[in-house]
């Protein structure tokens, strides 16, 4: 971490139940100013929005189509449309229904998802996800 806030590039982190220990840890060496990325992002409002205060974005993928997750879906409408990208995590959580191993073209999957939880058209938020991983990551397309 201390090396990405030196250099100013940004991260990403990959966090699965230790979100206590990633707090301290961004608060012992900060953020790069560029920001980061929570890839696989499973965790609750509350987290989020500390996590969004410290300058980082997150991904959610498969997960999406998962039902009945209430959490997910007020996590998502936090984190939408500033601070959301899609993923696929290609070849790990494969959306419901899927056959395994994940591939990215689910990532189509997954953005149908984000747009029945959202209420917002497929195209608008692929516009949005596509901005800020541009912003976050500085690429030229």
């Amino acid at each position: 971490m201390q090396y990405a806030v030196d250099a100013d590039i940004p991260v990403i982190i990959h966090c699965r139940g230790a979100f206590n220990e990633l707090i301290e840890s961004l608060n012992r060496y900060g953020v790069p100013r560029r920001g980061g990325l929570i890839h696989a992002y499973s965790g609750s409002p509350e987290l989020t929005e500390i996590l969004i205060r410290k300058g980082l974005s997150f991904s959610m993928g498969g997960t999406l189509t998962y039902k009945n997750s209430k959490k997910r879906g007020d996590v998502l409408k936090m984190i939408y449309p500033d601070h959301f990208l899609l993923e696929t995590d290609s070849p790990d959580i494969p959306p419901v229904n899927t056959i395994k191993p994940n591939v990215p073209s689910n990532i189509l999957i997954n953005l149908k998802a984000a747009s029945e939880i959202l209420d917002v058209p497929e195209e608008k938020i692929a516009d949005n996800t596509t901005a800020n991983a541009i912003k976050l990551f500085g690429l030229k397309l």
